[in-house]
């Protein structure tokens, strides 16, 4: 069990979940009108800086001893990884900006910023789930997809995916005894009420 769960807490990790958002946005919406290349261009730049930068950042410091897992278990070693990852997430945002995406889109990612920070600051005196965080900003992305933003696919079974694999990865947490189910319930109301009321921009 503990090994599902260690799969589902990496396949949905916090550094992927930006990634997956533009990969909607661009395959949901008629924004799958856009070139092959350059979406690929675009899920190439914000999985370098919101997930493969991050990752190599906190690789090096767990290198360099400062960190003592690439998990982050310890609250107090998630500082500079997490003021880090924050900066890298508004160079994405700026990226967006200049590219002139549509205000949803910027909004899921600016929702994604403003979660990132408020995680930053709670997490120096408590434990809130980031992974339950950014499953919440996902949910809440899918649902601004049905009801605010053109699609054109049908939204039903993809809505409850993303929503059971939100309960999934809550589940993972619990089963690997990395956070309360108060920590999860915090963790996706954050995540979930940032990208929601960006996305109305």
């Amino acid at each position: 069990m503990d090994r599902i769960a260690h799969i589902i807490s990496n396949v949905l990790n916090p550094l992927l979940i930006p990634a997956y958002g533009m990969i909607m946005s661009l395959t949901l919406t008629p924004l799958c009108i856009v070139p092959a290349s350059e979406k690929a261009k675009v899920i190439t730049v914000i999985l370098s800086l919101t997930g493969i930068l991050p990752l190599m950042l906190i690789i090096s410091l767990k290198t360099i001893g400062l960190v003592s897992d690439i998990g982050l278990n310890d609250r107090k070693q998630r500082l500079m990884p997490y003021s880090a990852a924050l900066v890298l997430y508004v160079a994405a945002l700026f990226y967006l900006y200049v590219g002139g995406v549509p205000g949803w889109m910027f909004g899921f990612m600016l929702g994604a910023s403003i979660a990132l920070a408020a995680v930053t600051v709670i997490t120096q005196w408590w434990k809130i789930s980031a992974h339950a965080t950014a499953m919440g900003g996902l949910v809440a992305f899918t649902l601004s997809l049905v009801i605010n933003i053109p699609v054109i696919v049908p939204m039903l079974w993809i809505t409850i995916s993303v929503i059971m694999a939100a309960g999934a990865v809550g589940t993972s947490r619990l089963i690997l005894r990395r956070h309360t189910p108060m920590q999860l319930i915090a963790g996706t109301a954050t995540g979930f009420t940032s990208v929601y009321l960006c996305t109305l921009i």
